[in-house]
């Protein structure tokens, strides 16, 4: 160990001695060992100059933040940059600008840049951030109640924002631009906005959230007819009568007019003109007319006369090529005798309410009784079935006339008879009612002196109300059942159910149908089983029996074992009496 330390002394020692001899002799350092150089250390990078970054813009979503970076030198440098979200990298967001999306709604927004220039240290400084307003939730759209009518009112219908607190604000536009004033939830429209279309923007607003507006869609507004009268009806309301229309005076005057005739309330093809010829089709029904007024800006109306009644008569004449419905009639000139369908389906030929002469088709359901082109008469059923017929086809039969006589012709050319009524049969069958019972078309009141029928939705029949006592009378005559039921189903609750109902059935055989009368809720019998009687002969009295909120008379038929074919209003021809 000595020896090594020695050694090592030695050796410093002569390093020092070789420094010293080539300080002190120059000469002498060209012929020594020339030295390993020494390193020196690398130059310092100089300072970038501090500048700023911040952020600007609207801080919500859809909208555009910018960095702003300022005071970094000397110029030019390089940026880069980075946004963040909270406080981490949003990815692919490097540019100088960020548009905020739905994600951000909330989170705290900032930029980092990163500023660098060749011989200077890099500097990386961030913004402070800003706080992403949150986002309303708005509903899809808005609406507007009311009708764009000038001095009417519309209504502005927000719909529902979220969350809780929003404050809702009201914009009224005409044609998308601002109407001056109209900031409330209602307008009234003005004379300005005739013509147009008025719409109403909706605002939300609520501190930390974006403000948000919806747009209703438009409503046009028309000015209002200050006077809209009702038009009337003049002419003759009879088959092949001319009616006219008076469309009265409108304030202001309309540029036009459209017209529409109805019968039964409802619109006929092609009738649209002021005046309009009656057809034979529409005798015994009810006819109107609506008149719609137009003019420019302003909203259309319409207006329907009251209904006027087509008498039932064609008069006393009818030509090839009419067709007759039950109701419908030829009538004699002095109004006392009638020919048609009635409403049991029997072609029959009356005087006053009496049959006089009779197809005996009763109970010829949606029958239709056609005088045709070649001059016959033909009842037809539902399925165009003849049921009856005069047998005058190619007899050149030209019209059909009833005259005071009670008698209907058919005539040709010169005026001849072809046909006439004395070929049908001279009297109803026995079941009918005699003329001098109270009654129509050989069926009798089955209450006296008057009565109303009363139809119900899914009834089986007729009800008429009246005191418990009143004497019930057979429509038709034939044999009597009488029987006490307890009504077991089909009864409602409301309706008391406390008693046997009485009834009575009276079966007929008419025209070769089997005719069943049923009548109901009676208090007491007149008749018994097995009985026969004759049409406005007394079976019963009204009561409340069975199923029966009151007492009243309930009627029901039932032909050859269909019921609900045929009702009491229908065989007599009126629902009053």
């Amino acid at each position: 160990m000595t020896g090594t330390h020695r050694r090592f002394a030695s050796t410093a020692i002569a390093v020092a001695c070789t420094v010293g001899l080539l300080l002190a002799s120059p000469s002498a350092a060209a012929t020594a060992a020339t030295p390993a150089p020494i390193a020196t250390p690398a130059a310092t990078a100089a300072a970038l100059t501090p500048g700023t970054v911040a952020v600007t813009g609207a801080p919500a979503v859809g909208r555009t933040l910018t960095a702003a970076v300022a005071g970094f030198g000397p110029a030019p440098v390089v940026l880069t940059y980075q946004w963040l979200r909270g406080t981490a990298a949003i990815p692919g967001a490097t540019a100088s600008t960020y548009a905020l999306v739905s994600a951000d709604a909330g989170a705290t927004v900032s930029v980092r840049v990163t500023v660098s220039k060749a011989g200077y240290t890099s500097l990386v400084r961030s913004s402070s951030g800003v706080t992403v307003e949150r986002v309303l939730g708005a509903p899809s759209g808005v609406t507007i109640s009311g009708a764009g009518t000038v001095g009417g009112t519309l209504t502005a219908n927000p719909g529902t924002w979220t969350p809780a607190g929003v404050t809702v604000g009201y914009q009224w536009l005409r044609n998308g631009g601002v109407i001056p004033g109209a900031t409330a939830r209602t307008y009234r429209m003005v004379a300005a906005d005739a013509g147009t279309t008025v719409s109403v923007r909706v605002t939300g607003v609520k501190s930390g959230y974006t403000t948000a507006s919806r747009t209703s869609g438009g409503v046009a507004v028309l000015a209002p007819f200050t006077t809209t009268p009702t038009p009337t009806i003049s002419g003759s309301a009879t088959a092949g009568g001319v009616l006219r229309v008076n469309t009265g005076t409108w304030q202001p005057a309309p540029t036009q007019f459209g017209v529409q005739w109805r019968v039964d309330g409802n619109p006929v093809d092609g009738a649209t003109g002021t005046s309009w010829e009656v057809p034979t089709g529409v005798a015994g029904r009810s006819v109107s007319v609506s008149v719609t007024a137009y003019r420019a800006n302003h909203r259309p109306v319409t207006k329907t006369s009251a209904a006027r009644s087509v008498s039932w008569s064609l008069g006393t004449s009818m030509t090839p090529g009419t067709m007759l419905r039950p109701g419908v009639k030829l009538t004699s000139p002095d109004g006392r005798s009638a020919f048609g369908i009635l409403g049991d389906g029997n072609v029959g030929l009356t005087r006053g309410y009496a049959l006089t002469r009779t197809a005996r088709t009763t109970f010829a359901f949606d029958g239709r009784l056609s005088f045709t082109k070649d001059g016959e008469l033909l009842l037809l059923n539902q399925y165009d079935v003849v049921l009856w017929s005069s047998r005058t086809a190619g007899l050149g039969a030209t019209g059909a006339v009833l005259g005071n006589d009670g008698v209907l012709r058919l005539v040709d050319g010169n005026g001849d008879d072809v046909w006439t009524s004395e070929k049908m049969a001279a009297l109803p069958d026995a079941t009918g009612a005699a003329a001098s019972v109270p009654g129509r078309y050989g069926w009798a009141y089955p209450l006296r002196p008057n009565g109303k029928f009363t139809t119900y939705a899914g009834h089986s029949g007729d009800d008429i109300a009246a005191p418990t006592g009143t004497p019930i009378y057979a429509m038709r005559g034939g044999t009597v059942s009488v029987r006490e039921v307890w009504i077991t189903s089909g009864c409602p609750s409301w309706a008391p159910n406390k008693t046997k109902q009485k009834e009575v059935v009276v079966t007929s055989t008419v025209d070769g149908h089997r005719f069943e009368q049923v009548y109901a809720h009676l208090s007491a019998f007149s008749v018994k089983t097995g009985q026969s009687v004759a049409a406005g002969q007394r079976i019963g009295s009204v009561g409340s029996t069975g199923c029966s909120t009151g007492p009243h008379l309930h009627t029901a038929f039932a032909v050859d074992g269909v019921r609900y074919e045929l009702y009491p209003r229908d065989v007599l021809g009126t629902a009053s009496y």
